[in-house]
């Protein structure tokens, strides 16, 4: 009886360990095909005096924000038309942000232009977006 018991056991372990996935953060999850960016309609750009570096998290509904250089955390909308993909290189994760005709505009650990640094008309909240300059 004991020994049924004990093969039962490990009988179980094994099938539900191979039920288990496990997910790291450089990892998107797999629902997670194309993120969403919170877009705006775009408009004139009225710079910013703020610099930081884009950074994300696939976990973070807002998808990415800029972190400046003591640590402040400053939120992103991006004009309507904008999208965003997941990439890997090696372990680690990265969003790539493309205009609305496809062009790479930007990825994560980037340091943006302070030209592409706009006012969102809202609070602790930047908009990315190409400008001219």
């Amino acid at each position: 009886m004991y020994r049924r018991r004990i093969a039962f056991v490990v009988a179980l372990t094994a099938a539900l360990a191979g039920c288990v996935t496990v997910t790291t953060q450089t990892e998107p999850p797999a629902s997670l095909t194309g993120p969403h960016l919170a877009t705006i309609p775009a408009r004139t750009c009225d710079p910013v005096a703020i610099t930081g570096v884009l950074r994300t998290d696939p976990g973070d509904p807002r998808v990415a924000w800029l972190e400046t250089s003591d640590g402040m955390r400053i939120e992103v909308v991006w004009p309507t038309g904008y999208t965003a993909t997941w990439m890997t290189l090696g372990r680690e994760l990265f969003l790539e942000v493309h205009d609305p005709q496809g062009r790479l505009f930007m990825t994560t650990t980037d340091i943006p232009n302070p030209s592409h640094i706009c006012d969102s008309g809202r609070p602790n909240t930047v908009l990315l977006m190409q400008t001219n300059s």
